[in-house]
């Protein structure tokens, strides 16, 4: 491990990555065991992701103090383990519990410097059995999005973290699969994601593309603010609506719904 402007830098090596995984396991026990994390647990509550999705998804608490070595850049955070997709833990997202209207929340902290989101995908290790079971994948932008739809039952769900749509994004998750339901965020900045995201899959043969804007009277939504808002079986009768409409086909629709 080595310490370059200011951001921690490790070398992908087996070694380093069972530290980083370690780690996670280390501000997970931390979030859950210790008392000066209750206004994290409180946060992560009013999201609805109780002790049981901490555990999953092995959501972590560093402490403001914090005693971990050179990890002082996510003091006082929420910390979301990054994993590839054989489940190793290799970077981490940390944000602050405060409401969006509040300072900004999220502070990378990766391994290398920058980190590469264009070569992952957040929850991707837990949703390709997903993926393959049900014959598509859906693709948001954020953490909670992801942590949100797995509690209500849909699993098949990968977060882009906030960064453009990629060809070697689609090149993970077409071994797997090639028909995708992009439900990104209804401001300005996730219609413009979503745009490049289907120019990129368009591109390729027999790959299905479903475009989900959750607007409703006026009022866009992300997919976390929308089931909060109307539930998750509104969220499925939308897709639905939307599928019906452009002829989208899905073989295991109805395992899904």
């Amino acid at each position: 491990m080595r310490i370059e402007t200011g951001k921690m830098i490790l070398e992908k090596e087996p070694i380093e990555k069972a530290r980083y995984n370690d780690l996670a396991s280390k501000f997970n026990a931390l979030l859950l065991d210790d008392h000066k994390s209750q206004k994290a647990r409180d946060y992560l509550a009013e999201r609805g992701i109780d002790d049981h999705l901490i555990k999953k998804f092995n959501i972590g608490w560093c402490p403001e103090q914090t005693h971990i070595q050179n990890l002082d850049i996510l003091a006082g955070r929420i910390i979301f383990p990054i994993r590839d997709e054989y489940g190793d833990t290799i970077a981490f997202s940390g944000r602050l519990p405060v409401k969006k209207s509040d300072i900004p929340k999220e502070v990378p902290h990766y391994w290398n410097d920058p980190f590469p989101k264009s070569l992952y995908l957040y929850n991707l290790d837990k949703a390709w059995p997903q993926i393959l079971f049900y014959g598509f994948t859906i693709i948001v932008e954020g953490n909670c999005d992801v942590i949100t739809c797995y509690k209500h039952g849909i699993k098949n769900v990968v977060a882009t973290m906030g960064t453009a749509f990629t060809r070697e994004h689609f090149g993970k998750l077409s071994r797997f699969g090639t028909n995708f339901i992009l439900m990104f965020d209804s401001d300005e900045g996730g219609r413009k994601a979503s745009f490049l995201a289907k120019s990129i899959l368009s591109g390729y043969r027999d790959c299905s593309v479903l475009d989900i804007n959750l607007n409703i009277g006026g009022k866009g939504y992300d997919p976390d603010e929308f089931i909060g808002k109307f539930g998750s079986q509104e969220l499925r009768k939308q897709i639905e609506k939307k599928s019906n409409e452009i002829g989208f086909e899905i073989g295991v629709w109805n395992k899904w719904l």
